[in-house]
């Protein structure tokens, strides 16, 4: 990856992290921050969904 605020060891919390303070790249973080949140909701509606935790017990 050939990119100044990620390393190869890097989370993507720790890059946005790195963009906000370092650089001052407010909008891209906050666009990363989104992109984060909507990729970890939908994993997380489809691992509930797939688990059986929407389901009503009698």
């Amino acid at each position: 990856m050939d990119n100044q605020f990620a390393g190869y060891t890097d989370i993507l919390a720790s890059t946005t992290y790195k963009m906000t303070t370092w650089s001052n790249r407010y909008e891209l973080s906050a666009t990363f921050s989104v992109l984060i949140f909507l990729i970890v909701g939908t994993f997380t509606l489809v691992n509930m969904h797939l688990s059986g935790s929407f389901k009503e017990v009698d």
